[in-house]
């Protein structure tokens, strides 16, 4: 079984939070290597999955560098990747199942909401490694439309998770946190079928405060985020997927939104998609505002869901003095010197108005079943 190998000569991936691809890279091919490599060799990591051409796509990074110390996994691949691999899924599939099943727990959220944070406090725990934003969950995401039926994508999804957990760069530890993109929250259900034993956390905030800080991130009032486009030109195929669930309940059907529309929709999608799977899927959630004011009394009871036994909470903690994006433009500096671009009470007026079809959510202080309430 074989993999074929390829040097980057060039990066261009645009804009730089795109889901991962192939078209990342130009590479030139320069060898075929063992497909037992990709396994063995600690410095090479699952990037992302091309289902057109049906291949698993890995890159090398310098042994110097930990990829996996970085903010977003996705970003530090690509950042410090010097060589690429590609390997057909069938193999891909073969070797996943020589992999042992990892124990696992899933973050989910809605972006914005602390997960990078959260995921850094669990890293803290002696026998946790957290996996922040690897991306081949994205591709799955974008995979809901392809011809696959769901036997096909929870098969996808279980090899990427042993791929995933397979470095011993770190050891072996006993759990892995794998910390998802605001999105992956609409494929939760094929994800917990690929590993049913798994934990599962969901992070979120009210509707306001998610929309402001959105608003700093994107430079929404720079960027004509009031202007009207298709739909499809304003959600693209990852966020389109989740957003018909909420579309339903709009009659007429818009054919076009606003930045600030979409955002809201991209919001209701989510915790829709939270609302329709929490009733099977053993989920519990946590507020943001709740996780930053009290880690003391939320960490512990996260660490219990996750059946992680006796830990010392206490040393996670030290996390909350940080800022867990920093050097990144998704930090909470970057995003303090732009106050100067956040809403007005009248741009939430409109979304106010735009929320109130939803049964449940036309309260954008909605508390989601199961939510960990302060005591």
């Amino acid at each position: 079984m074989e993999a074929h190998e390829f040097d980057i000569i060039a990066k261009n991936r645009s804009p730089s939070a795109a889901p991962a691809r192939l078209s990342d890279f130009d590479v030139r091919k320069i060898a075929t290597v063992a497909a037992k490599t990709l396994v063995s060799n600690p410095n090479i990591s699952l990037y992302c999955l091309e289902h057109k051409t049906q291949l698993a796509v890995f890159v090398e990074t310098p042994s110097e560098i930990d990829i996996y110390s970085f903010p977003f996994l996705y970003a530090a691949q690509y950042e410090h990747a010097t060589k690429l691999y590609t390997l057909p899924l069938d193999i891909f599939h073969q070797l996943a199942q020589n992999l042992p099943e990892p124990r696992v727990i899933m973050l989910f959220s809605l972006g914005r909401s602390g997960s990078t944070l959260l995921g850094k406090a669990f890293n803290e725990l002696e026998n946790v490694f957290t996996l922040s934003e690897p991306d081949v969950f994205a591709n799955l995401t974008g995979l809901r439309n392809a011809p696959l039926t769901d036997e096909e994508e929870i098969r996808l999804a279980q090899s990427c998770l042993r791929f995933l957990c397979k470095s011993p760069l770190h050891g072996h530890p006993g759990t892995w946190l794998i910390k998802f993109r605001g999105f992956a929250i609409s494929i939760a259900d094929i994800i917990h079928r690929a590993a049913p034993t798994a934990s599962n956390i969901f992070l979120y905030r009210d509707l306001e405060a998610w929309l402001q800080s959105m608003a700093r991130l994107t430079r929404l009032l720079e960027r004509g985020g009031l202007e009207p486009k298709p739909l499809q030109e304003r959600l693209g195929d990852y966020q389109l997927e989740n957003a018909l669930t909420y579309l339903k309940y709009m009659n007429p059907r818009p054919k076009t939104l606003s930045m600030l529309e979409s955002f809201t929709l991209s919001w209701l999608s989510m915790m829709n998609r939270y609302l329709e799977l929490v009733s099977h899927i053993p989920f519990v959630a946590l507020r943001y505002q709740d996780l930053v004011a009290l880690p003391g009394m939320m960490l512990p009871i996260l660490f219990e869901h996750c059946q992680l036994g006796r830990v010392n909470a206490e040393i996670a903690l030290n996390v909350f003095e940080q800022d867990s994006q920093e050097g990144t433009r998704f930090s909470g500096k970057a995003n303090r010197e732009l106050k100067h671009l956040e809403l007005t009470q009248e741009h939430l007026q409109i979304v106010q108005d735009f929320i109130q079809i939803h049964p449940l959510l036309k309260n954008p202080d909605f508390i989601l079943p199961k939510t960990i309430m302060p005591s």
